[in-house]
């Protein structure tokens, strides 16, 4: 499976088409896990109170007041669901390259992390056509709730990660430490800070345990996210840069110096939103009237 993988990265035609599945598949798991899990939620006592939390975040990332309707709060709060899903499944499969490391982990190990690698870029292709198209021409799906123009640049920031790097690195540094750790770190990150976050905008506000359960998450999506997406990535990301330099590698090079840039964008501004929560929900006490 592995060989045969491999096999697929250096034929252009067999490429294409497995990325065309690939990104087939992912669209089916987050339209139909979309589907599922926002029928869930809709139903459930808690989600009455976790709209103005839902419709929040979301003016914090471009959507205007008249964007947020009901069916467009509960559209994205499935989605941020069913990412933490993926991409915490996906981070799993990335941690053993960590544990037991490129060479001595084996076949299975590095399995795992073509998997890992293949399937997000899969992600990122499926997510950048759906951002796209209901960015530039919601019509054609009005099924789906348009998206913004800042969210949809804030996207494709994102997914330069993945869509840039990750044949490259596959194909000349799959058993660089560095890719390995940027992976799990940032899919990890991703997976159970906004899955975490989920379920902080269930709880009441009011009750002094449900803020006090506030709070500790917070504090834990503060200190992931600063983590990964600051020290690791710096230290990971500058140093995957250097080694690419130092083998002569010019194209690969400034494809991960650029990369580096734009990732590092989005990491800002997911580092600086969580910050300004932390900030904002720390001090808070139980209001003592309605």
């Amino acid at each position: 499976m592995l060989a045969q993988l491999r096999g697929w990265l250096d034929e252009p035609v067999q490429l294409v088409a497995f990325l065309a599945v690939n990104t087939a598949l992912n669209g089916i798991f987050y339209l139909g896990g979309n589907k599922i899990v926002g029928g869930w939620v809709g139903k459930q006592p808690w989600w009455e109170r976790a709209i103005p939390f839902q419709k929040g975040m979301m003016s914090n990332f471009g959507y205007p007041e008249a964007a947020q309707t009901p069916e467009a709060v509960l559209e994205t709060y499935a989605f941020t669901i069913v990412m933490c899903m993926h991409h915490s499944a996906l981070g799993l499969l990335a941690l053993p390259s960590i544990i037991y490391g490129w060479e001595d982990g084996g076949a299975v190990v590095q399995l795992c992390f073509y998997i890992m690698a293949l399937l997000q870029l899969g992600c990122d292709i499926y997510d950048t056509f759906r951002t796209t198209i209901l960015c530039w021409c919601p019509a054609v799906c009005p099924c789906m709730a348009p998206v913004p123009t800042t969210f949809w640049a804030l996207s494709l920031l994102h997914h330069t990660l993945s869509l840039g790097t990750c044949l490259p690195l596959l194909s000349f540094y799959a058993g660089a430490w560095q890719f390995h750790w940027i992976a799990f770190s940032m899919l990890f990150a991703a997976g159970f800070a906004q899955g975490t976050g989920a379920y902080k905008f269930s709880l009441n506000t009011n009750d002094p345990r449900d803020l006090q359960a506030y709070k500790l998450i917070v504090v834990f999506q503060t200190l992931l996210i600063w983590s990964a997406r600051v020290f690791v990535w710096l230290y990971a990301a500058i140093s995957l840069a250097q080694l690419v330099r130092s083998e002569g590698k010019e194209t690969i090079f400034w494809i991960v110096i650029v990369v580096l840039v734009c990732f590092s964008v989005v990491n800002l501004v997911i580092v600086a939103d969580c910050t300004a929560a932390a900030i904002k929900w720390l001090p808070r006490k139980v209001p003592k009237t309605e």
